[in-house]
């Protein structure tokens, strides 16, 4: 059978345990919480962030569109500059331009006025 001072002694124990533990559960609560705070102080600027690559990404798709676009437009400015077959067909299909003795058919089912039959000055 123990003896009262094992008794106490036990006792004393058990409540050493509990308050370590108690203290450890604090320390891990305080260590949490403050983790917490410094995530929470540094979030704004986190989505500050991911606002602006998604804006990066986007300005980025915008520049290759327009890159492209400006590649066109310049091979286009070239061929009028320099293809006379390129010129003939703009000239035909925007402007409704028609060599003498042809005749133009739509199939668009639109009504055009009626075709130029001038020839500009550098066609052969």
């Amino acid at each position: 059978m123990p003896s009262a001072a094992h008794k106490t002694q036990f006792k004393k124990r058990q409540q050493a345990e509990f308050w370590h533990r108690i203290n450890r559960l604090i320390f891990v609560l305080i260590l949490v919480t403050i983790c917490g705070l410094i995530f929470l102080s540094f979030y704004p600027e986190l989505r500050r962030l991911q606002e602006l690559r998604q804006n990066t990404t986007h300005l980025k798709q915008e520049l290759v569109k327009k890159d492209q676009l400006l590649r066109d437009k310049t091979d286009e400015i070239q061929l009028l500059k320099n293809d006379p077959e390129y010129l003939e067909t703009i000239a035909r299909d925007r402007l409704d331009m028609m060599k003498d003795g042809e005749t133009i058919y739509r199939l668009d089912g639109k009504v055009a006025p009626p075709a130029k039959s001038t020839k500009p000055t550098n066609w052969k």
